[in-house]
């Protein structure tokens, strides 16, 4: 969703840049070259495979999407505005990656289910504007940021044929009262949902 949003805005831009062009060109003015704009890349011969996983070991198996349940807590413990409590690990990574080096980051999306401060929506029965999860870094104190990379883990490879590498991070997500100025009430009590999407991006 997010990619063909940002390829319309650039088809857009394109538009208006030849129109602007054609404008220009047909009033007879002659334009000189006043810079250069030099474009890299890499294209990596890995083929890593990806998982998340609950816990901190790091997977070599599983799927790329995972569902998490937190255990069941008092609404008391996240009474006042920024408790948070119910900390559970999960961890994202990727193996077979095979004897080339590299490394890996991950990022959570803009828009994609989290705000900037790490905190999800909220889609359960408790209350939404007051209750919701919060990611949390690997050291569980520094909520996760959308769109930029949160992390860099390198990618352990394995020497020689059929050497297999790998890399992950571990997270933690908690419930969050993220309402300035509002305490949890017993009416406040449901269910909490929320989900993200991730990217990570290999160097």
């Amino acid at each position: 969703m997010h990619f063909l949003s940002t390829q319309r805005s650039q088809w857009r831009a394109a538009l208006s840049f030849c129109a602007c062009a054609a404008a220009l060109f047909s009033g007879g003015q002659a334009w000189a070259s006043d810079g250069t704009i030099t474009i890299n890349g890499k294209v990596l011969n890995n083929t890593c495979a990806i998982a998340a996983v609950a816990g901190t070991v790091a997977p070599s198996s599983g799927s790329s999407s995972l569902t998490l349940t937190l255990p069941s807590i008092s609404y008391a413990s996240i009474a006042n505005h920024g408790s948070a409590t119910g900390s559970t690990p999960f961890t994202i990574g990727v193996y077979n990656c095979g004897a080339t080096g590299l490394t890996m980051s991950v990022g959570f999306d803009v828009n994609g289910g989290m705000n900037n401060s790490g905190v999800l929506t909220n889609t359960g029965t408790s209350n939404q504007s007051v209750i919701a999860f919060r990611i949390m870094n690997s050291d569980n104190a520094t909520p996760v940021t959308t769109g930029t990379p949160n992390v860099v883990a390198a990618v352990i490879s394995s020497s020689g044929a059929g050497g297999t590498g790998g890399g992950s991070q571990t997270f933690y997500v908690q419930y969050y009262n993220y309402s300035a100025g509002t305490t949890v009430t017993s009416g406040m009590a449901g269910t909490v949902v929320g989900s993200v999407t991730y990217t990570i991006i290999y160097t």
